[in-house]
Parts: C-alpha cells; structure tokens; sequence
C-alpha cells in the first residue's frame, strides 16, 4: 500500500513541475532521497510517469497538432510545426543514445541537481533582466535552423536540474521567440523527447515488472496525467502576462538549502569547508573580474582566447564528477566564481543572427 502512497506523491512532483522551468527530474531525485522503490524501477518509474504529462499536452494541444482536418491549409501549418519539433528534437535523439548512459550514472545525485539548479536560476534571472525584445511571434514564423538550435540547447537538459522547459524555453528566447512561442515550442518538442525516453526505458526494464510493479506505474502515471493538465492550462496563462523571474529565485533559493542540507547530512558542513568553499569562491570571482579588467587587454584580445567563464565551467564539472573531499570543494567553488565574475559576457555577446536578423545573443570565442 506505501508504495501507492508513493506513487501518488511522485506522480504528484512529475506532474507539477515537467514545464515549469524548475525541473522535474531535478525534483524527483531529490524526492527520491526520501521516499522511492529500488533502484532500477526507480529509474523507469521517474521516465515512465513523464508520460503521463506529455500525454497531457498531447490532450491539451490536440486541436493545433491533429494534421488530417478538412481544411488543407490548416494541416499544412501543422505538419509545417511537426518538422520543426522533428528537427528539434534530433540532438537530444543523438545525444540520448551517446551519453545518457554515463550521464544517469555519474550526475543523477542531488549535487549535481543542486548546482543546475543554480546556475539555470541565475541565467534566468540575467535574461529576464535583459529584456529581449522577441522578433519571432508565431510557430510558423520559426524557422529550421532555429528550431535546430533549440534543440542543441535542450540537450543541457541532460544535466539533472537543468529542466528541459527551462532550456528550450530561454534558448528559444535568447535565438529571439517571444515568450509565448518558447513555451509552446517547448511543449511541442516534450512530446517525442519524452515519448522516445520513456519507450527507451520500457524495453530496457520491462523483464524486471510484475503485476504489483505495473500498477504503481499506473497511478503515478495517471496522477501525472491529471496534475501535468492543470499545470499546462496555467502556465500557459501565466506565461502571457508574467516573466519567468519567480522561476529563478526558486532555483537559487532551493540550490542553496540542497546544498546546505547534503553537506550537513554528509558531515561536510564544518566551519573549515564553509570558509573554503566562501574564500575559493571569492578568489575565483577577484581572478575573473582581473581578467575582465586587465589581461584581456595584454593579450589584446586575441581570436584564440576563449572567455573565462568557460574555464570556470570546466573546473565546475572536475569538482562535480569528483565533489568527495576539500580539493574537489576548492576546484567547484573557484570555478563557480570564475563563470559568475564573467556571466554577463556569457550572455551578451553575438553568436548567430537567428532567422537572419542581428540579435543579442551568446558567443564563444572572442571573434569578431
């Protein structure tokens, strides 16, 4: 009976948060810390419920995604939209079958869930702070290539804690969608994604089910149904009047008591690894803000030299995949105050000119 209770509550998580930006794995995990099954029907539970709630959208939208009406025009624009969530969705395909593997056993921990949090709720906030004026405001207006490059960016939602709606909806948003457009492209691109996950996971574990297991599956899949529909119908109004700013303060605020909890279960919250953690993180963001200031103009900023905030991510991934004792804590804190003290060059450099117009968007390299 406890594992129904269970399922209810998880069914509960999944349904509520899958498109929210605040990520639905992210929660599921940490819920898992304190209530789940064994390990591998965990894992095919938490896939298998998201197909309750892409079922939701599936529902939801069905009037806009159903391609065979009487009216030839109207399936055009729609099998026009499914090509675009096709083209989407083929990096996450890709990357799926390359990496997910490694990824479920190296980054599916609450540390990690933690850091994205993070992270995604900071770039939130500095988006939403920028105030991007969108140049597409139509699904068809969308064009392939965008459609492509959002679908690149979905891929960060590999990371656990990232959340799939929050990166294709601020991907979106940076290649130039209107707010609107983001969320329901980012609705209309959960459906294969999720669909193909959760077919995945079903033949991967589906010897190990029994009749008590399936059932479980059912409620947690039934109550995702029911709760990801009420949330659609929210979200959907929400998104036409609000901003996503309460988003990232949730992730940052949440972050920080994920953080601060794991440590004091784990009995790494001691004064000396605060102070290591607080002085390796401000050295870190000093080094970066000096870089901004003054070594860029004695390299005079030449076309090879990348923007530091990608050395501050590549210490963040050491100190993740190795977050055990106080080097890995000193090599995580630095890092992460290296990629904040250079966020804003993160953002507001060009990278492409989504749909052939120039936009604000990101820029790797110092080219111009």
């Amino acid at each position: 009976m406890i594992q129904y209770l269970y399922a209810i509550i998880l069914g509960i998580v999944e349904g509520f948060t899958e498109f929210l930006p605040i990520s639905s794995t992210g929660h599921l995990i940490l819920v898992n810390q304190f209530i789940s099954f064994d390990k591998q029907f965990t894992l095919l539970f938490d896939i298998v419920i998201q197909l309750g709630a892409i079922i939701a959208v599936a529902v939801y939208f069905a009037k806009r995604l159903w391609p065979f009406t009487k009216d030839r025009i109207k399936n055009k624009e729609i099998l026009n939209v499914w090509y675009k969530t096709i083209i989407g969705v083929l990096p996450a395909i890709i990357f799926g079958a390359l990496f997910a593997g490694k990824i479920e056993e190296k980054l599916f921990n609450p540390w990690v869930v933690a850091i994205a949090l993070l992270l995604g709720g900071l770039i939130i906030l500095i988006i939403e702070r920028k105030n991007l004026k969108p140049e597409i405001t139509s699904i068809n207006s969308l064009s392939f290539k965008t459609a492509f490059l959002i679908g690149l960016v979905q891929c960060l939602s590999m990371i656990p804690g990232t959340s799939r709606s929050a990166a294709t909806i601020i991907g979106a948003m940076i290649f130039g969608a209107s707010r609107i457009v983001a969320t329901e492209f980012s609705f209309f691109l959960a459906i294969p994604t999720m669909l193909a996950a959760s077919v995945y996971s079903l033949f991967k574990y589906k010897a190990l089910l029994n009749t008590h297991q399936i059932s479980v599956l059912a409620v947690g899949f039934a109550i995702s149904f029911i709760v990801a529909l009420a949330v659609i119908k929210f979200f959907i109004k929400y998104v036409q009047n609000n901003n996503f700013k309460i988003f990232g303060y949730y992730r940052v605020i949440l972050a920080i008591l994920i953080i601060a909890y794991f440590l004091a279960i784990s009995n790494k919250l001691t004064i000396l690894n605060t102070l290591n953690f607080l002085v390796s993180g401000f050295l870190g963001y000093i080094i970066g803000r000096w870089a901004d200031n003054y070594l860029n103009i004695w390299l005079k900023d030449p076309a090879w030299a990348p923007h530091h905030w990608i050395y501050g991510l590549i210490l963040m991934v050491i100190g993740i995949f190795c977050f055990k004792n106080n080097l890995e804590i000193w090599i995580f804190s630095f890092g992460l105050g290296l990629f904040i003290s250079d966020l804003k060059d993160f953002l507001d450099l060009k990278l492409f000119e989504p749909d052939g117009k120039s936009k604000e968007t990101i820029k790797f390299w110092h080219i111009d």
